[in-house]
């Protein structure tokens, strides 16, 4: 998982959690709890009260986050396109901010898309707000 690999570059110790890079089935553990939080689908049915996934997408935003700050500190030129805070993604330029929570295929890939995340590879399920 590159967002481990960068972490072990500038050799960061997230606070909350830990990021278990396992190919295909990488979680992330809650050092608070021992909890582990999937950073994968099952592909099949989800319900509506499993938020494990939504959970897991927060967490990684918060990691993205400490990464983020340690890199700014280190280079004040670094800068991430997309503001980030408590499982939300922010861009600046049009006001669109998007929220982690299930939302149906279609809206989550017409917002991917108006983000750019789509073409980028990275995108998880999202809930638009303006």
């Amino acid at each position: 998982m590159l967002l481990n690999a960068l972490a072990l570059k500038v050799n960061l110790v997230f606070e909350r959690y830990r990021l278990v890079p396992y190919g295909n089935r990488s979680f992330i553990e809650v050092l608070s709890d021992h909890k582990e939080l999937p950073l994968y689908g099952s592909g099949g049915f989800r319900f509506l009260w499993d938020t494990k996934f939504d959970a897991a997408m927060v967490a990684f935003l918060d990691c993205l986050q400490q990464l983020k700050e340690v890199m700014e500190k280190e280079n004040s030129e670094f800068r991430l396109p997309y503001k980030m805070d408590k499982g939300k993604i922010e861009d600046a330029a049009t006001g669109t901010s998007l929220s982690i929570r299930f939302v149906a295929d279609r809206v989550y890939h017409h917002h991917c898309f108006s983000m750019n995340y789509e073409d980028s590879g990275v995108c998880v399920p999202l809930e638009f707000r303006t």
